[in-house]
């Protein structure tokens, strides 16, 4: 992530530097925008399966502690 973040600062300055070259590092600025897009998607993506996933887990340990828990008051 870092990385992208350097090369989109390098793809700028090379804008502002050089105008004649604005087409070509417009595009790979927007090629390494994309880059970080998509990983940004699988990041939250795979964080809310596992945000999923905990809370499943969870949820059943809470069931089986309030069940030992009315156990022990219904003896």
């Amino acid at each position: 992530m870092k990385q992208l973040l350097s090369d989109i600062t390098y793809h700028i300055g090379l804008i502002v530097k050089n105008p004649f070259t604005m087409l070509l590092s417009l595009t790979d600025l927007l090629g390494e925008i994309r880059t970080m897009a998509s990983l940004i998607t699988e990041f939250v993506a795979s964080s809310t399966v596992e945000f999923k996933q905990m809370a499943e887990e969870l949820k059943k340990e809470v069931r089986v502690s309030i069940s030992g828990f009315v156990h022990c008051l219904n003896e």
